[in-house]
Formats: C-alpha cells, sequence, structure tokens
C-alpha cells in the first residue's frame, strides 16, 4: 500500500527473509539502505527490496505501551 511516507506490509510470506528478519504485518518501511521511500512509487520500492540480499530496512511499528 502506497503511503506519503512509505509503504505499509500488507502480508509477509511464512518462513521467508521478512518474516525471519521480524517484519510484521501493519509495519511501516520508512527508509530503504538508509534511504527514506517517501513519495517512491510502490514498483520502485520493491525494486529495491529484491536487488540485493544485504539490505538495511528501516520500519516503524505502532505498538501500545498501556490500555
Amino acid at each position: 500500500e502506497m503511503k506519503w511516507e512509505g509503504a505499509i506490509v500488507e502480508s509477509v510470506q511464512a518462513g521467508g527473509g521478512a518474516e525471519r528478519s521480524g517484519i510484521k504485518i501493519k509495519d511501516h518501511i520508512v527508509a530503504i539502505n538508509r534511504e527514506s521511500i517517501r513519495y517512491t512509487p510502490l514498483k520502485t520500492i520493491l525494486s529495491r527490496l529484491r536487488r540485493n540480499k544485504n539490505r538495511i530496512v528501516t520500519v516503524q511499528r505502532k505498538i501500545n505501551v498501556f490500555k
């Protein structure tokens, strides 16, 4: 899903690299290899993620500390 600040993870392949790295559904990807993906088309984001196996993915996750 394209967002103004990055991309929202909608699915994670079971046993895949994202799952092994701790990526979860609804995580917000904001940078790849320390480069912001703000306003970046989804096709370009996916290309950057597939480009090589060694990459740094910066994720924001909404968590509730207190209810």
